[in-house]
Protein backbone atom coordinates (compact mmCIF):
# COMPACT_ATOMS: atom_id res chain seq x y z
CA UNK A 1 0.00 0.00 0.00
CA UNK A 2 1.04 3.48 -1.10
CA UNK A 3 0.79 6.38 1.03
CA UNK A 4 -0.98 9.33 -0.33
CA UNK A 5 0.43 12.59 -0.23
CA UNK A 6 -1.86 15.56 -0.28
CA UNK A 7 -0.35 19.04 -2.16
CA UNK A 8 -1.24 22.18 -0.12
CA UNK A 9 -0.66 25.83 -1.06
CA UNK A 10 -0.22 27.91 2.26
CA UNK A 11 -1.81 31.49 2.07
CA UNK A 12 -1.03 34.90 2.98
CA UNK A 13 -3.35 36.72 5.50
CA UNK A 14 -5.11 38.66 2.60
CA UNK A 15 -5.25 35.56 0.62
CA UNK A 16 -6.90 33.71 3.74
CA UNK A 17 -9.18 36.35 4.00
CA UNK A 18 -10.13 36.85 0.42
CA UNK A 19 -11.21 32.45 0.78
CA UNK A 20 -13.05 32.89 4.28
CA UNK A 21 -15.25 35.37 2.22
CA UNK A 22 -15.89 33.15 -0.58
CA UNK A 23 -13.96 35.47 -3.32
CA UNK A 24 -13.22 33.01 -6.40
CA UNK A 25 -9.97 34.47 -6.77
CA UNK A 26 -6.55 34.35 -5.38
CA UNK A 27 -3.48 35.91 -6.89
CA UNK A 28 -0.48 34.61 -6.92
CA UNK A 29 0.74 37.23 -4.57
CA UNK A 30 -1.81 35.73 -1.99
CA UNK A 31 0.02 32.68 -1.83
CA UNK A 32 2.75 32.39 0.69
CA UNK A 33 4.03 28.68 -0.34
CA UNK A 34 2.68 26.36 -2.85
CA UNK A 35 3.15 22.71 -4.38
CA UNK A 36 4.10 24.00 -7.81
CA UNK A 37 1.81 21.61 -9.71
CA UNK A 38 -0.99 22.58 -11.35
CA UNK A 39 -4.32 20.61 -9.74
CA UNK A 40 -6.30 20.44 -6.73
CA UNK A 41 -4.76 21.56 -3.92
CA UNK A 42 -5.66 22.09 -0.02
CA UNK A 43 -5.28 25.24 1.02
CA UNK A 44 -4.25 26.33 3.99
CA UNK A 45 -3.58 29.16 6.52
CA UNK A 46 0.10 29.96 8.07
CA UNK A 47 -0.50 27.78 11.31
CA UNK A 48 -1.83 24.93 9.11
CA UNK A 49 -5.47 25.47 9.09
CA UNK A 50 -7.48 23.74 6.41
CA UNK A 51 -9.35 26.44 4.46
CA UNK A 52 -10.86 24.41 1.62
CA UNK A 53 -9.33 23.14 -1.54
CA UNK A 54 -8.84 24.77 -5.08
CA UNK A 55 -7.82 24.08 -8.34
CA UNK A 56 -4.00 25.65 -8.49
CA UNK A 57 -2.51 27.53 -11.75
CA UNK A 58 1.12 28.10 -10.92
CA UNK A 59 2.82 31.20 -12.96
CA UNK A 60 -0.94 32.35 -13.95
CA UNK A 61 -1.99 36.21 -12.02
CA UNK A 62 -5.04 34.26 -10.58
CA UNK A 63 -3.97 31.04 -9.27
CA UNK A 64 -6.16 29.96 -7.39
Amino acid sequence: MTKATTKAAVLTERGAARAQVGDPWIYGSDIADAAGVAGNVACLVDRGTFLGSRLLQPGSEISL
